[in-house]
């Protein structure tokens, strides 16, 4: 089996990223949107979702690249390979963009083409992913609705009744106006979890960007106890994404636990061997 196209799927919206006083749906990318597809001779296919910055990726994925190794497109470092050797091509991706890479956008595509390769490579043995990583360990996990934070108190409430009347068993909210004003950051925390009630979990994103910068780390900190103090479940990467050192150390301070940002740059399965636990 071999490789015939490595394909970037660029899809435009209308909506901009925009945070609502009400409880109505925010709006979080709904302005670029990129799908990788990978292609191979015997018809099996991978696809992929990646998000980044979505016309800067097409060129990564696509070309032209370069003549020398480290400035290669992606996707010509691809063709003719076969897609079940998927270590060894990952390798070769991070090698082949190596000059430009390492980071940011090359990285995460290289994570949607990670994903569509060991797609791939389920199909071709009859097998479902999850076996082939070693077996499912659970036949169901928990959704969460992920928005961004309101700019009101009221509308953080509505937005948390909201979710439940669908369904959802827990709420992360994150972004939006959290961290301009810790007293309202401390009413609108309050407002989602006295809304979710005692059954359902509440998750905050303080947006890592910002508490990665020193001038609002003390800021963040404030954010850190606002949220503690509202019984919340879980944080999404307090440290900025690229800080791993500073992953375990929070982890053992920390409870509830943080997690790893999508945004770290190495979120595939396979270059999750870079990952800290």
């Amino acid at each position: 089996m071999r490789i015939t196209s490595v394909e970037p799927v660029l899809l435009k919206g209308d909506d901009a990223y925009r945070a609502s006083a009400g409880g109505e749906e925010a709006t979080d990318n709904g302005d670029w949107q990129l799908l990788v597809r990978v292609a191979t001779d015997e018809g099996l296919e991978g696809w992929a979702d990646v998000e980044t910055l979505g016309p800067a990726a097409v060129t990564i994925i696509s070309g032209p690249g370069m003549g020398v190794t480290g400035f290669k497109a992606l996707g010509e470092l691809l063709i003719g390979e076969d897609p079940r050797h998927v270590e060894r091509l990952w390798d070769k991706l991070y090698v082949g963009s190596a000059y430009y890479g390492r980071r940011g956008i090359a990285m995460q595509c290289i994570s949607a083409i990670d994903n569509c390769l060991w797609s791939i490579r389920a199909q071709a043995a009859g097998v479902s992913l999850a076996t082939l990583l070693g077996g499912a360990r659970r036949d169901r996990v928990t959704a969460y609705a992920s928005t961004l934070f309101r700019e009101t108190p009221e509308g953080m409430a509505q937005a948390a009744r909201d979710y439940v009347e669908k369904g959802f068993k827990a709420v992360k909210f994150g972004w939006g106006v959290f961290g301009e004003d810790s007293g309202r950051d401390r009413e609108l925390v309050a407002a989602a979890r006295e809304a979710l009630g005692p059954d359902r979990d509440l998750l905050v994103d303080p947006g890592q960007d910002r508490c990665a910068a020193a001038a609002t780390r003390s800021r963040c900190a404030n954010g850190w106890r606002i949220m503690a103090s509202a019984g919340w479940r879980i944080s999404s990467t307090p440290n900025g994404s690229t800080n791993m050192r500073r992953f375990a150390p929070s982890a053992r301070r920390r409870s509830p636990p943080a997690s790893r940002s999508r945004r770290s740059g190495s979120s595939s399965v396979s270059s999750g061997r870079d990952a800290s636990t």
